[in-house]
């Protein structure tokens, strides 16, 4: 059942309402990102590296095409936490997942440059990179939240009430005095 996040003032919001509205926004900054693209035109920079865009004469240069990519690199950090959300619980999953993609984007990105991305334009080599980056924060929550979780869970596990003895009945009274008295 969906949790009750917001009720007041004739709004209900659950959580699955919430992820879609997150969906759309995703989806809001990835069209933002293609009109930011139009507007700046492509660009034929020579990067040896992903964090070589980020130095000031460039960045000062290009500032059309730096908020381009940030707003695309966002979008699809946005979007692998949004569809991870989908999944109850299991962080460590999650992080393995967040992890594995994120560094899959840092390499990509790293290895296109020294390509001269014949792949990919430039603006999409760097959102992945910049992508990979934007999933530390998720990464580590994951972590902190899985290592909670566990915690959690083994201390619930130990505390389950012991099952009653067989000498003892519902009431308390002993089972041997009953069969006793009834002659059993």
């Amino acid at each position: 059942m969906d949790k009750d996040l917001t009720r007041g003032k004739g709004k209900f919001y659950t959580e699955a309402t919430m992820k879609e509205y997150l969906l759309l926004v995703v989806a809001g900054l990835f069209i933002a990102s293609y009109v930011l693209n139009m507007f700046a035109g492509p660009v034929k920079l020579n990067l040896t590296s992903p964090v070589q865009f980020l130095n000031p004469n460039i960045i000062s240069r290009y500032p059309f095409t730096a908020v381009e990519i940030f707003v695309r690199a966002l979008a699809l950090a946005m979007g692998i936490v949004v569809f991870l959300s989908f999944i109850e619980k299991k962080y460590f999953p999650k992080m393995a997942t967040c992890i594995i993609l994120g560094g899959l984007g840092v390499l990509y990105a790293i290895q296109q440059l020294a390509n001269q991305g014949k792949i990919t334009p430039l603006q999409w080599t760097l959102a992945f990179a910049g992508a990979g980056v934007m999933l530390v924060p998720p990464i580590i929550y994951y972590l902190v939240r899985g290592i909670i979780e566990g915690i959690y869970t083994g201390l619930t596990k130990n505390k389950s009430p012991s099952p009653p003895s067989p000498t003892t009945t519902e009431s308390g009274e002993n089972s041997e005095v009953k069969k006793k008295f009834w002659g059993e």
